[in-house]
């Protein structure tokens, strides 16, 4: 079933828009991110009625996290409620706040706040992706203050020093789906190199399930394609990863710190 098939299929049995985690789960309990990927397909008049009750709801969901993770008594328990928030992040990032920005058109210094409405380069769109999620982005005091306006090694690096990785791609495609197949299922921050000693030229969210690579991001409107289809992906000579939503990442939401970079 193609994923335009299970769009339709979900909308028929009520689980979109408003997925519930229980839906997306996989049978061994992990999220089905192919069934999440599925587009409500909404008109701009539905989604700007409906993307700030999605952003209140997802704000709800968080201060109940905080309540959990500050009543837990160990590690243990901790890590259980993080564990839960992440993939209730995954989740709302796929199916309730993506698919509205959709089709929002692309230019280079567009920064617009609200889907559909004006315009939003690729690095806004990450950030305002983020802080639609809940999360509140240091400012810096440099030249680039934003998150979104710097260097996508920059901003793969700063969100996740400990494991960020630089993947060389070049003409064999082969090796470097094989080594982006060899890790975790799940979201990712993802820059593209386009020459060698490339900060990043492109930016955007790489999402890795257990069949493809599907790359999210805004260039020419926001849009999500299977990576191999994607000028980006087939022709950098490296990309660079970062787990989105690490452990360090998780606590900042739940605790509603400021997420350093």
């Amino acid at each position: 079933m193609t994923i335009r098939n299970w769009s339709l299929f979900l909308l028929i049995i009520g689980v979109l828009p408003g997925i519930n985690l229980s839906e997306g789960l996989a049978q061994d309990g992990g999220l089905d991110f192919e069934i999440l990927l599925a587009e409500p397909g909404m008109s701009d008049l539905q989604v700007q009625r409906a993307y700030p009750a999605r952003k209140e709801s997802i704000q709800a969901k968080k201060q109940v996290f905080a309540d959990e993770f500050s009543s837990c008594k160990n590690d243990e328990e901790r890590a259980v409620v993080k564990e839960r928030a992440k993939a209730f992040l995954s989740e709302s990032l796929l199916s309730e706040i993506v698919p509205l920005w959709e089709g929002t058109a692309w230019t280079f210094d567009g920064y617009t706040r609200k889907p559909r409405e004006g315009n939003i380069a690729c690095g806004w769109f990450v950030q305002r992706v983020l802080e639609d999620l809940g999360f509140t982005l240091e400012k810096k005091r440099t030249k680039h203050p934003y998150f979104a306006q710097n260097w996508p090694k920059t901003m793969i690096n700063g969100l996740d020093p400990d494991w960020a990785r630089e993947i060389p791609a070049g003409e064999n495609s082969g090796v470097l789906r094989d080594s982006i197949m060899s890790f975790p299922n799940g979201l990712y921050l993802t820059g593209f190199a386009l020459y060698e000693g490339d900060l990043g030229q492109h930016v955007g969210f790489l999402l890795k399930t257990a069949q493809d690579i599907y790359v999210i991001h805004s260039l020419g409107s926001v849009k999500k394609t299977s990576a191999e289809n994607n000028s980006y992906y087939s022709g950098s000579t490296s990309i660079y990863l970062a787990r989105l939503f690490h452990d360090s990442v998780i606590e900042a939401w739940i605790l509603d710190r400021e997420l350093e970079w």
